[in-house]
């Protein structure tokens, strides 16, 4: 079984690779790490077949358009993550307003966080019709004087020519577990299904028996050699014919 796990920022890359080696399962499976961003997944070619996909924010979206037949799993980004973020913003920077770029689903919650950690935030969602440039812009034009978001957020202001600071918001080490878990535990299913498809192709083939496989619509989609002896006409049945 065989796993790409797209680690979202480098330095995350240590850590991933120490909760796989610590994983007690790890013997089950092949993981391959690979630090991308979503624009170095769009590029990516596949050396070999994976079974599972792992991704985070944006990089998860791009793998599901990619690869829309594999069972990609998101990276989740919590409440929790958010506020050390700004933490750790304001203990570097001082910051008096944080401008949070990126696409996250705990931010009807930013009220709560500003409670928390002191720090003002405003919310700027990066979406297909606002990018990474419109959404800092907004934020400073807002007075944030320091952004958080996600590795490409980093990547835009670093690259850019603006002092602004940046942090990129972390992923806990049991975050990595988990997701490493449900992984494993896709990949598992996968090749159970793998398995039994091998085995029905097996048996459909050498069977003496015409054996007709019927979805749950009363739709043909497989007519063995025997099957199609018995009824000449059913090839025009498959793929959509209704038995």
């Amino acid at each position: 079984m065989d796993i790409l796990f797209v680690v979202p920022y480098p330095e995350l890359e240590p850590v991933v690779q120490e909760v796989y080696r610590d994983y007690p399962e790890k013997d089950k499976v092949t993981v391959e790490f690979k630090v991308m961003t979503v624009d170095m997944v769009r590029q990516y070619k596949m050396e070999r077949e994976y079974d599972v996909l792992v991704g985070r924010n944006f990089t998860f979206e791009e793998l599901k358009r990619q690869y829309p037949t594999k069972p990609v799993i998101n990276i989740p980004i919590t409440g929790y993550d958010i506020v050390q973020a700004l933490y750790e913003a304001k203990k570097m920077y001082h910051c008096r307003k944080v401008g949070i770029v990126g696409r996250f689903f705990h931010m009807y919650q930013y009220e709560h966080m500003e409670e928390i950690t002191g720090v003002k935030i405003s919310y700027h969602p990066v979406d297909q019709g606002h990018d990474l440039e419109y959404c800092v812009a907004e934020a400073v034009s807002q007075g944030c004087d320091c952004i958080i978001g996600g590795y490409s957020a980093y990547l835009y202001l670093k690259n850019s020519r603006t002092d602004l600071p940046v942090v990129t918001i972390k992923v806990s080490r049991e975050t990595i577990f988990n997701v490493l878990e449900e992984a494993v535990h896709i990949a598992e299913e996968v090749k159970k299904e793998k398995e039994k498809s091998e085995l029905f192709r097996i048996i459909t083939q050498i069977s003496n028996a015409g054996i007709f496989y019927v979805n749950d619509k009363g739709q043909i989609e497989i007519a063995n050699r025997e099957a199609r002896k018995l009824f000449p006409n059913v090839q025009t049945l498959l793929g959509g014919g209704l038995i």
